[in-house]
């Protein structure tokens, strides 16, 4: 798939597509209540109903029929050079074998999108992962653009919003730990988005910011929200 990028001039048909392995998403719903009456401690509170969305991803194969659960998945975290969770990391690739229990994902306080990380892998250049243009086939003057890999904070100066493919989603944000705290919406752009960076910016790693933990001193070198990964694309959209 990163070949469709390389040629603005040649067109694609969806039939062409069908040719290539793709993932497909199955999302499901399952009804949950929350007991505010029993949370708040304040007898006659409602009861709030809700669905929680639960979804799977499914390999399709090129031939018709062809579907596999996908239950093993790469994450890819970027992080600062000597910062605490970069040198977290950095021991965790030198263990021959992990496993680790962790939550990666949202509804991790339900028991949801738990995972077993079992191997750390440092990519020493980003490149690496990058769709691979050639000079002579590259476009005058283009903006860079990159495939959105995570929950992206937006550092909203960094980005050419006209340009950008986005999907945008809200959600509230609570601590655990306090009770009285008044929660908070936060809006990220989420992953599979197309960014689009400002020709006046000069660092990919502007173009999404972290959140410091400002609540609980017990955790004060946590982030909330950190960066999300981002992948450099080639050709125009």
């Amino acid at each position: 798939m990163s070949d469709l990028g390389k040629n603005d001039d040649q067109v694609w048909e969806a039939k062409k597509l069908k040719e290539y392995d793709s993932i497909k998403k199955n999302q499901n719903f399952i009804q949950k209540f929350h007991l505010k009456s029993q949370t708040e401690k304040w007898p006659g509170l409602p009861n709030i109903a809700y669905s929680l969305p639960i979804l799977s991803l499914r390999k399709a194969g090129k031939e018709k029929g062809q579907i596999e659960e996908k239950k093993i998945f790469c994450f890819y975290v970027a992080v600062e050079e000597n910062s605490i969770l970069a040198i977290k990391l950095q021991n965790m690739s030198r263990e021959e074998k992990l496993s680790l229990p962790c939550f990666l994902g949202s509804k991790a306080s339900s028991g949801y999108n738990a995972y077993e990380l079992a191997k750390v892998v440092r990519v020493e250049d980003i490149q690496e992962l990058n769709i691979k243009v050639k000079k002579e086939s590259a476009i005058p003057n283009e903006k860079k653009k990159f495939l959105n890999l995570g929950m992206l904070l937006p550092d909203e100066e960094s980005l050419d919003w006209q340009s950008s493919i986005l999907e945008i989603s809200s959600s509230d944000r609570k601590p655990y730990e306090i009770n009285d705290e008044t929660s908070k919406v936060i809006s990220f752009i989420i992953a599979g988005s197309v960014i689009v960076r400002d020709d006046k910016q000069n660092a990919e790693y502007k173009i999404g910011k972290c959140i410091k933990n400002q609540y609980n001193p017990l955790y004060r070198n946590a982030l909330i929200f950190g960066n999300s990964f981002l992948v450099e694309l080639g050709g125009g959209l």
